[in-house]
């Protein structure tokens, strides 16, 4: 008997104490931890279509770097100093910074800023941080108009390559690398407009593929252009470039691309951003490589 009342009066302790607890505690939301903070860097004058970061000053801190398009054609650099960021003009282009990346282009171990430059130009430009000056590296001039751009190791050969998706009659997936010169290899020509490329392992066989998508189309052009949007993978094997179909997307163009594990589950997924100016439809879907076969998500 005495036992059992030692243990009731234990418990009714611990409830008085649970519940001194909750009272005198202030309510708690899931949204105090983990809460997005915003904070502004800059308000730059012109439109922001290329942003990187990386530690391309190769100081030991990473830096965002941006490209401005349309009115101020610059390629800009923000490093955050005493609890302000300080603004660097790294370049100021010919025409717009429509792409950007940042990683180490040419494999010398260091961290470099690749960039597209816009039309007339259609340059791919590489800057990297030499001796407290920044220099700019032609890697090639396209003949049209270049939509895309990426950095990996394309070919699995051990080595990064640059990536680029062109437009117009062109339609080339083309990789840079750099051996000397700039060695240009053509990976596939496709019947439309290069929208955005990727690099990775898409389809986790361990190898390293070339994702990209087509747009382009325009019912109320002059003739009308009407496509079979897709979503491709380019793997090499055995010296050839093998291509293999992601996904048809329809009236849909191929406006966003990256190779990622999005839901966690150990796996890479071709992450796809779909819009139509036309149609005004537009979505976003993950596709993931099973056996044999592409599911969407």
């Amino acid at each position: 008997m005495s036992q059992l009342k030692s243990i009731l009066v234990f418990v009714m302790l611990f409830v008085s104490l649970l519940f001194g607890i909750l009272e005198c505690s202030e309510p708690v939301s899931a949204d105090i931890q983990g809460d997005w903070v915003e904070e502004l860097m800059r308000d730059v004058p012109t439109n922001i279509f290329g942003i990187g970061i990386g530690d391309v000053d190769h100081d030991g801190h990473n830096e965002v770097v941006v490209g401005m398009y349309i009115t101020t054609n610059e390629l800009r650099m923000y490093k955050k100093q005493d609890g302000l960021w300080k603004e660097t003009i790294i370049a100021d282009t010919p025409t717009s910074v429509e792409n950007l990346v940042v990683g180490d282009a040419d494999n010398d171990g260091a961290t470099e800023i690749v960039c597209t430059i816009t039309t007339p130009t259609n340059e791919v430009r590489m800057y990297e941080y030499e001796s407290g000056v920044w220099v700019q590296n032609l890697i090639t001039t396209a003949p049209v108009h270049i939509l895309s751009l990426a950095l990996g190791d394309a070919d699995n050969d051990g080595l990064n390559e640059v990536v680029i998706g062109l437009v117009n009659t062109t339609n080339d997936v083309r990789a840079y690398r750099k051996s000397g010169a700039w060695l240009e290899e053509n990976i596939t020509d496709v019947n439309f407009d290069v929208t955005r490329v990727a690099v990775g392992d898409a389809d986790n066989d361990g190898a390293n593929e070339v994702i990209m998508g087509m747009g382009g189309n325009n019912p109320f052009g002059f003739p009308p252009v009407y496509i079979s949007n897709e979503v491709r993978a380019y793997e090499k094997s055995g010296g050839f470039w093998l291509e293999e179909n992601i996904t048809d997307t329809g009236n849909l163009d191929v406006n966003s691309l990256v190779i990622g594990d999005p839901d966690g589950d150990g796996k890479n997924e071709v992450c796809v951003g779909r819009y139509s100016i036309w149609t005004g439809g537009s979505d976003a879907q993950t596709h993931e490589k099973k056996g044999a076969t592409w599911f969407v998500e």
